[in-house]
């Protein structure tokens, strides 16, 4: 099938990029941040449905548990391209930017209307592949197998605009999630001392020794690791 791509569009796919371009590790670490803050208050609610349930005398079932594993599991899936696929789709819905594809039978161009992505089950596919499927359901029936095109200007508008506004964690906020990962790992054996701790961050990181040592603080009343504790690491770890 004919379906080349005209001179001031991109492809779905190329706008995936461009976006993926733009995202930097503050702004990932903030997602995660706030995942992780939403699946803890779902712990809590549940946690608090199973003191209940207890109470009046009905078996309690250790389902909580699993919350922290499967948090776990979700914020490693985090990337760059996993952000941009989010925030191309809500454009999309709500019409931040258009999709067009070209019509079968007279090749003129077609404006896809918002509500196309809404209700599209298949709108994760369509976004990465950059093509309707053959399987697209009703309202993209008519252009399967064509390719999606975005216009080029309108599209950089947007990205220079939505960027501006993503939010990013703060050099504590990295830090604190760094340290968590760390001593979740390893709760029992620091590796390395505090100061080498923060010569590490500093290296990846821009934050102060006041921010540092909050972020210190804060990481050891998460995880309750030793790390904490007074002495030198152990020197098999050094």
């Amino acid at each position: 099938m004919n379906d080349p791509i005209p001179a001031g569009f991109i492809t779905l796919p190329e706008a995936l990029q461009r976006i993926a371009t733009y995202v930097s590790d503050a702004h990932l670490e903030s997602a995660k941040i706030d995942f992780q803050d939403r699946v803890r208050s779902v712990a809590a609610i549940r946690r608090d449905e199973l003191q209940t349930a207890c109470t009046n005398n009905e078996p309690q079932r250790q389902e909580s548990s699993k919350f922290p594993s499967s948090s776990e599991q979700a914020l490693r899936q985090w990337n760059k391209q996993h952000f941009a696929v989010g925030k191309l789709r809500v454009a999309l819905q709500e019409g931040a930017i258009s999709a067009m594809v070209r019509a079968p039978e007279t090749g003129s161009l077609f404006r896809l209307p918002q509500s196309d992505w809404i209700f599209e089950p298949f709108w994760e596919q369509i976004l990465r592949g950059g093509v309707i499927p053959p399987h697209a359901s009703r309202g993209l029936e008519y252009y399967r197998g064509r390719t999606v095109l975005i216009e080029t200007t309108r599209f950089e508008e947007w990205l220079a605009m939505e960027a501006n506004a993503w939010p990013e964690a703060s050099g504590r906020d990295l830090v604190r999630q760094w340290l968590i990962r760390e001593m979740t790992a390893s709760p029992n054996d620091r590796k390395k001392t505090k100061a080498q701790w923060y010569e590490a961050a500093k290296a990846t990181f821009r934050l102060s020794g006041r921010e540092f040592a909050i972020a210190w603080s804060d990481a050891l009343a998460v995880t309750g690791s030793n790390w904490g504790r007074p002495g030198a690491p152990h020197k098999s770890s050094q």
